[in-house]
């Protein structure tokens, strides 16, 4: 009958399960079931995302809401994990708060056993903006909450806008703590996380809380231009990946890398981006933006001539470039006295130039 109750609940018949139900015990209901992946019933009705089973179950024996599967997790983090909206809802009811921090469950990487994710972690990596409110909503602590393996749930964020959404619900003093945490997995703090993901936005905006988060490398040795390189996600967009290139980040990336093989690599990536522009270019040869990036990917490499030639063509075509992008990036303009050489282009002196952080 277990068996027959369980296939009930995968199919959603409400009808064969209120039968089968009203023939178990309460004790019935807290066996695991036949396939192992589920520790109870419950799951497995949070996992089908159908409340009114759920309900039927918890009618029958309301204990059911506090168990945890093998590797620790809860019936929230199975609802989170296959973004079943009304099931969040009414577990975000049903549920004491404890448990809704409640986070060893196994973790999207590795399922391990007791990694400490909770719900939001489940929600961020899978994008669903509307859960992720949700549970910020009725429990706001979660947000500071990161697994054993120190991964924050802004390092999970599957897109741009959910990973904006967990930074506006930081501090500034746990944003700047959590975006340089490394995980203890691949060693990769929050600005590898975003480039691996393919979220260049979030990126640009983690760079300007702290620029030295380009120089980082995580356990293979790999900063995040050269996972930028290498991704598969970011093919197609090396206009966009542009706006985050300025000369310091180039320049602190290539400082890190130790291997020559890599450094190449970073070199070949950083010259095709360098191909794209001049293909843009070719388009419109009028756009200020383009050149712009251009010349900052050419003054990262030390192609000095070829980037003041650039600056020199965005400022003929826009005076008012460098300002407005100096606005529309939240780039600084700072001027480094030490440097030997200057960026005429920007209008120096011979014993400064200007570059962008």
């Amino acid at each position: 009958m277990f068996e027959q109750l369980e296939e009930a609940i995968s199919t959603s018949n409400v009808a064969a399960v209120t039968r089968l139900i009203s023939l178990c015990s309460e004790q019935d209901l807290i066996k695991s079931v036949a396939s192992q992946e589920y520790e109870s019933l419950l799951h497995l009705a949070a996992e089908k995302g159908n409340c009114e089973i759920f309900n039927l179950l918890l009618s029958k024996n309301p204990s059911l809401i506090n168990l945890t599967d093998c590797t620790g997790r809860t019936v929230l983090h199975y609802a989170a994990e296959k973004s079943h909206i009304e099931m969040v809802d009414l577990l975000l009811d049903k549920m004491p708060l404890e448990k809704i921090k409640y986070g060893v469950g196994a973790h999207y990487l590795s399922y391990d056993a007791g990694s400490g994710e909770t719900a939001l972690h489940l929600a961020a990596h899978q994008g669903n903006k509307v859960i992720v409110k949700k549970l910020l909503t009725k429990c706001p602590e979660l947000i500071n909450i990161s697994t054993h393996y120190s991964i924050a749930p802004l390092n999970c964020a599957a897109n741009d806008e959910i990973a904006e959404l967990l930074l506006s619900k930081m501090s500034l003093e746990m944003t700047l703590k959590v975006i340089k945490q490394t995980d203890s997995i691949a060693g990769r703090n929050a600005l590898h996380s975003a480039i691996c993901g393919g979220n260049i936005k979030t990126a640009q905006k983690l760079l300007t809380l702290d620029i030295d988060l380009a120089k980082a490398a995580d356990s293979f040795g790999y900063t995040a231009l050269f996972n930028a390189a290498i991704s598969e996600r970011l093919k197609g967009r090396e206009i966009e990946l542009a706006d985050i290139l300025t000369p310091k980040v180039i320049k602190l990336s290539l400082k890190a890398t130790t291997k020559s093989s890599d450094v190449s690599i970073i070199n070949q990536y950083l010259n095709k981006i360098v191909s794209v522009c001049d293909e843009a270019l070719a388009k419109d040869p009028h756009n200020a933006s383009i050149y712009f990036k251009k010349a900052n990917i050419l003054y990262g490499l030390d192609k000095k001539e070829g980037a003041i030639k650039c600056y020199e063509a965005a400022q003929s075509i826009n005076p008012d470039y460098t300002e407005k992008m100096h606005m529309n990036t939240s780039f600084t303009i700072v001027f480094d006295q030490q440097q030997e050489e200057t960026v005429e282009a920007i209008g120096k002196s011979e014993d400064s130039f200007c570059i962008l952080i």
